[in-house]
């Protein structure tokens, strides 16, 4: 065993046939197995044959007493001070296991929140997410420098997180250079302060009737609302028994319902789609993961995507990931995998140009078999589409992976373009919302949604191409076959388009008065994250899914 490092994860060392059978028997036990590249078998009785010479260099060093505690690696626990200067205790550094899982624990246990990785790399800091599993004191995990990220602001970006929990940083060597720098007093007077929060319905007559600029039409309606037949009629200047009264009713709930109506106008906005002209060809580069169901043998649009990504100049890597290892952990490491699979160590894998997301690109109802309990999850007593989660798993495992490349997230079915156009699979409108959320959170990691017609035909293959390679320059976009039309003057004719937003209020037929109820429409996207929730507060309430 020479090293443990965490509660599911170990690392074996010795003769290169012993390790062979060893991985054929925990193969088939179903354990994950890989091949680390080292020079040696470090901590190993291989590692005999130094042990004398090394022991001579550690006898002849000057050892004194640390200014901070060290909890050892060797034993898992905290170490002495004899300990630590005693040659034989770094000679059995080399022979024996790294109790890395074991250190950390008995970090946490000694109430240590904020772990700082000294070293080239972030891979300790990746590592330790096995072991530190709540989702807040991850946050403590911080790394001093990561690979291909400029050192200077890698190492002030730890600083500034170690500091934001407590650490106490001298900043004074870091403006030591520079030419002294005068304190700015924040201004003296109070702040403005505006209220975002939704206001009730109710609102006086005169604010509804125009902001009180008329006080007459304010008094009029004030009586309209009122049901004061004997001001409205002395308004009016007519007879009280006139047939005014039996109008009187029908004209207060109109005029009700057009004040609930202008508040619900206030507060929506619509969601327009507009079509997209011919645009140049794509130009895609380097290599593409394409993460995708595993099991879905009917899914014509995996191999549509990698045929869209090689026809626009990139390399495509496929990596199928089955829905019990959708989870966190799970999926943070075959990702890692995936990429050193290609490129070497788990450390140095190929760097990805691009990422494209399927697992919510599976086929809509009418097609599919599979039975309705596995399209969802229970989550704190609420039901939650299984896509979103895995889309979220993703999200989450790549961040954890260090992989910077823009991830593009395609559904089917989940969005409607027109009125002929209707939404497959309602569930997979969350998706979208959880899309727009890792936009706002992580734009330097995301690319897009995009939504796939049901059969990848070549033009919308080709339009696939053109999405990915930013041709369009939009990063929501709904691909149509060549029969769809797109109801309205917005996208007449048009076989994709894209997304917009909007604040403009809904209209009706007619402007008249209609003592009609009301009318409240709802979106399935409603159901989706709000954009006020952190990924890191999901991940607390995301199931595990592994077995």
């Amino acid at each position: 065993m020479a090293a443990v490092n965490g509660p599911a994860q170990v690392v074996l060392s010795g003769d290169r046939e012993v390790l062979a059978g060893l991985e054929e028997t925990l193969r088939g036990e179903g354990r994950k197995v890989r091949w680390l590249k080292v020079s040696h078998a470090f901590h190993s009785p291989l590692m005999a044959p130094v042990l004398d010479d090394f022991r001579k260099v550690a006898e002849n060093l000057t050892y004194r007493d640390t200014a901070l505690p060290v909890v050892s690696n060797l034993t898992g626990r905290l170490a002495t001070a004899d300990e630590l200067k005693d040659p034989e205790y770094w000679v059995r550094h080399i022979r024996e296991a790294v109790r890395f899982h074991d250190g950390l624990t008995a970090l946490t246990d000694f109430g240590v929140s904020t772990l700082l990785e000294l070293g080239p790399d972030s891979v300790l800091t990746a590592m330790a997410h096995d072991t530190v599993t709540d989702p807040a004191a991850q946050t403590g995990l911080i790394a001093a420098l990561r690979k291909d990220r400029p050192e200077t602001d890698t190492f002030l970006t730890a600083l500034a997180k170690a500091y934001v929990r407590g650490v106490e940083v001298d900043w004074t060597p870091l403006y030591a250079p520079a030419t002294p720098r005068g304190r700015v007093d924040l201004p003296t007077y109070a702040f403005q302060h505006e209220h975002y929060w939704l206001n009730p319905l109710e609102q006086t007559a005169a604010a509804a009737a125009g902001g009180g600029a008329d006080p007459v039409d304010a008094r009029f309606w004030q009586a309209v609302e009122d049901e004061d037949l004997a001001a409205l009629t002395g308004a009016l200047e007519v007879d009280e028994e006139a047939p005014f009264r039996s109008v009187l009713p029908a004209l207060t709930a109109w005029r009700r319902q057009r004040h609930e109506q202008s508040e619900l106008d206030r507060r929506q906005y619509r969601i327009a789609w507009k079509p997209l002209a011919k645009v140049a060809r794509p130009a895609l580069t380097g290599t593409w993961l394409v993460v995708a169901p595993a099991g879905e043998t009917d899914e014509p649009w995996t191999d549509a995507s990698v045929r869209a990504l090689e026809q626009g100049g990139a390399r495509a890597r496929v990596l199928r990931v089955e829905p019990r290892d959708a989870g966190g952990s799970e999926l943070r490491e075959q990702v890692r995998a995936a990429l050193a699979d290609h490129g070497g160590s788990e450390e140095q894998g190929t760097p990805v140009t691009g990422v494209l997301s399927l697992l919510a690109c599976g086929p809509t109802p009418e097609r599919s078999e599979a039975p309705e309990t596995s399209k969802t999850h229970a989550v704190d007593g609420e039901t939650v589409p299984a896509d979103v989660l895995r889309t979220l798993a993703l999200v989450q495992a790549l961040g954890d992976a260090d992989v910077a490349a823009p991830l593009w997230v395609a559904t089917r079915g989940a969005v409607s373009v027109g009125a002929s156009d209707a939404v497959a699979e309602a569930d997979r409108a969350a998706v979208w919302g959880l899309g727009r959320v890792a936009a706002l959170e992580h734009p330097e990691r995301w690319g897009g949604l995009v939504d796939l017609p049901g059969t990848p035909d070549a033009r919308a293959t080709t339009r696939l191409a053109q999405v990915l390679g930013a041709a369009s320059g939009e990063d929501q976009v709904a691909v149509r076959g060549t029969r769809w039309r797109c109801a309205g003057p917005a996208c007449s004719g048009a076989d994709w388009c894209a997304h917009r937003s909007a604040t403009r209020p809904r209209t009706r037929r007619g402007s008249g008065p209609r003592p009609r109820a009301a009318a409240r429409s709802s979106s399935p996207a409603a159901r989706a994250p709000s954009a006020h929730t952190s990924p890191a507060g999901w991940r607390a309430r995301a199931p595990s899914t592994s077995s």
